[in-house]
């Protein structure tokens, strides 16, 4: 195969280098450390499709241009729709991208203007650490939205001011309901236990 330099590989054009992967479709940059960092951290597969799909529709078109920017329709990054929205929304709200909704236009419709906002490769960091914490969260795949899910990782870059956390915080009505069940059958016996009809019925009964 034909040796090429690091230049050669900077922006997506059409040449020949031989490798017919390359050739087929030409080619984009996509940095080794994203790939690093989910060695490093157990990311779910959803968040990096989305990244990589978002960024080859970005930076992955030309690294030349002074503007790291372009469409990107959800059809055209295959992941979940529910994880894909919620993890659009992450990265917007992190601050990675800047996005521009697309508006209604039928079968000529193009997809949102996303701009890539050049982001630290200290802040990459974060981002992946706090997308291999989040997974963890209760009800993160099931209930929350697009919008709260967002605002913990613009927390996570230091761009919304962390959460007061509380000793007791409030239970949910599901927890309330809960609790009450599970007490239920141990106040039915402290009943039992405290009234004398009771005993003395007991007690006659032998």
């Amino acid at each position: 195969m034909t040796k090429h330099s690091s230049d050669d590989f900077v922006v997506l054009r059409e040449r020949s280098t031989g490798n017919h992967a390359l050739d087929k479709d030409a080619y984009g940059p996509m940095p080794h450390l994203f790939f690093n960092l989910a060695l490093k951290y157990p990311v779910p597969p959803d968040f990096l499709l989305t990244v990589f799909f978002l960024w080859d529709k970005t930076v992955g078109q030309d690294a030349d241009r002074d503007i790291a920017a372009g469409d990107c329709a959800l059809s055209q990054i295959p992941v979940r729709p529910r994880a894909r929205n919620r993890w659009l929304a992450a990265l917007a709200a992190a601050g990675f991208w800047t996005v521009k909704k697309a508006k209604s236009g039928g079968a000529n419709q193009r997809g949102s203007f996303y701009i890539y906002e050049n982001p630290t490769a200290a802040e990459w960091g974060v981002l992946f650490k706090a997308a291999s914490m989040v997974q963890h969260f209760r009800g993160w795949d099931r209930s929350t939205t697009p919008e709260r899910f967002g605002k913990v990782f613009a927390r996570a870059l230091g761009r919304l001011p962390a959460v007061q956390q509380t000793d007791d915080p409030e239970p949910t009505p599901a927890e309330r309901a809960a609790a009450f069940q599970r007490l239920k059958p141990s106040e039915t016996q402290a009943t039992a236990s405290d009234n004398p009809k009771s005993k003395s019925v007991g007690a006659q009964g032998t």
